[in-house]
């Protein structure tokens, strides 16, 4: 039996374990390696921005934050990454231990082996290396980018604070009159509160408090004004209106915080589908598309709604969060296996084209149509059943599994001894070449003998984290 991995084939099974593994994770570091380009490049963009924001404020305010995610998402790829090697660094050696004791007895050929095998792993390091060496400077420069971004904001926020209080200054100053001042001051700190309270929803980015207590500030210099005591108004009013700028910046910086949050919800959504496009993915893994995309929808109507309240968009942000990074890497497991699935598909379609082959071979030709199907015409890795009619009224039903595995059944068989016949006739026909396990429905048809079963399901793992989530959601 041969094996094919990245167009080539394999007729040694331990060749083709070690071609697989390396193909692997060579596709496991590109897949992060081109995520933390992008946001690099999302990086050095948002600092084009920075530029160009100028004095405004606001958007140096999303800028910021954006940044912030940035650099979050940059250091949770290198931790993918660093993961990545010690799993794939892990499995290498379990497999090599496997393999190792089926020779204990061959210590010339085992120690050839355990030269090739540190060879191997020497250079999975090394490749890994390379790519968390490139990660590490991108980290590097987007957390420099996002130390002077917030340095710049800053120093921003104080030149229009010192405006601010200059102009402030400016007109108490041209008024000599200590009633008049108070009175002055008062109306610029009332003005400054109501002017921040319409510009903000103070409830929900939790600052009502906050404004109440200015309000409170306020009335005290009206009462010290009615009182009489000017000085006292004039500190209270002064008072409030500082307060008031504090504030108001808090509220500009929770109000861009949250934008910010539902736009990297939205980009983390584009950024999942825009993994689920290509072409072999949406072919093989069609079932677990439509089942992301499915989810997909539903946290846009949900980041719609949400990322309105402060006290709970941290909430939201996380579970969110969470969603997006499983389903992001459901989509990069599509991806890397999706060659290794096309060519499982390949392999299963011949070995079903040479088993119908064989029965056609030995009981004569069919008497109608041979159909094939897959069993879940939504997942096209769902079982291949080929229906074989023979005379009188005779069928075989063969299904293939992409795992390697074969069932037989057959129906239509007039007694019970007939139907014995033909079954053990199929059993002495396949037993020179493949292992038998009965089950109740039917043979269960494995690999041929001297063959070593290859990687089990590991196609239907997209599927699994999928229904671990839903699990989830449901716990939930």
């Amino acid at each position: 039996m041969s094996w094919m991995v990245d167009g080539r084939y394999y007729h040694d099974h331990a060749e083709y374990q070690r071609a697989l593994e390396s193909s692997r994770h060579r596709q496991e570091a590109r897949v992060l390696r081109t995520r933390a380009d992008e946001l690099q490049r999302r990086t050095q963009s948002l600092n084009d921005e920075l530029r160009r924001a100028g004095a405004d404020l606001n958007r140096q305010r999303q800028i910021n934050s954006e940044l912030n995610c940035n650099v979050d998402e940059l250091k949770g790829v290198t931790q993918r990454l660093e993961q990545a090697q010690r799993q794939t660094v892990d499995r290498m050696n379990r497999e090599f231990d496997l393999f190792r004791h089926g020779l204990e007895a061959q210590q010339h050929e085992i120690h050839e082996l355990e030269l090739e095998h540190e060879r191997q792993v020497a250079e999975v390091n090394r490749r890994f290396q390379d790519v968390r060496h490139e990660l590490h400077e991108g980290l590097q420069q987007a957390e420099a980018s996002l130390q002077a971004a917030k340095a710049q904001l800053q120093r921003e926020i104080g030149v229009v604070d010192a405006k601010v209080e200059a102009d402030r200054q400016a007109r108490l100053a041209r008024i000599a009159d200590m009633t008049l001042r108070a009175r002055e001051a008062l109306g610029v700190a009332t003005t400054a509160v109501r002017d921040t309270q319409s510009r903000f929803d103070l409830s929900k980015l939790g600052l009502h408090e906050r404004s109440e207590h200015c309000e409170e500030i306020l009335r005290r210099s009206e009462m010290a004004l009615e009182q009489g005591d000017f000085g006292q108004a004039l500190g209270h009013a002064q008072q409030a209106f500082s307060e008031t700028l504090l504030f108001a910046r808090n509220a500009a910086d929770r109000r861009a915080q949250l934008e910010s949050a539902r736009q990297n919800v939205n980009a983390k959504i584009v950024r999942v589908r825009s993994l689920l496009q290509d072409e072999t993915v949406a072919k093989l893994f069609k079932k677990e598309v439509n089942r992301i995309e499915a989810r997909l929808s539903r946290l846009e109507e949900k980041a719609a709604k949400c990322y309105e309240d402060y006290e709970l968009w941290k909430g939201d942000a996380r579970t969110h969060k969470e969603e997006l990074d499983g389903l992001e890497s459901v989509a990069e497991q599509c991806i890397l296996l999706a060659p290794e699935v096309a060519e499982m598909m390949e392999l299963r379609k011949k070995r079903a084209a040479e088993e119908v082959k064989r029965h056609v071979q030995r009981r004569g030709q069919p008497s109608g149509k041979i159909e094939s199907r897959v069993s879940d015409p939504a997942d096209p890795k769902s079982l291949l059943v080929v229906t074989v009619p023979f005379h009188p009224g005779i069928q075989l039903h063969l299904t293939f599994g992409l795992d390697g595995e074969l069932t037989l059944h057959e129906y239509g068989h007039t007694t019970d001894s007939e139907c014995g016949k033909a079954g053990q006739s199929a059993v002495q026909d396949v037993t020179s070449r493949l292992q038998i396990q009965h089950k109740e429905s039917g043979s269960r048809l494995n690999q041929p003998l001297n063959t070593p079963a290859p990687r089990v399901n590991s196609y239907a793992a997209p599927g699994a984290e999928l229904d671990k989530m839903d699990q989830q959601s449901r716990a939930t």
